[in-house]
């Protein structure tokens, strides 16, 4: 039972930090166009 409880915790955990990762990446992608897009003016 215990065992059952860390391995959810484990893969909630890396579930957070995958979308957390995907969420500054497109943060990241979104101000570097915005940016180039301010350059070219």
């Amino acid at each position: 039972m215990t065992k059952g409880f860390r391995e959810q915790d484990i893969a909630y955990g890396s579930a957070i930090s995958v979308i957390f990762f995907l969420v500054i990446l497109a943060i990241a992608l979104f101000q570097k166009r915005l940016f180039d897009g301010k350059g070219d003016k």
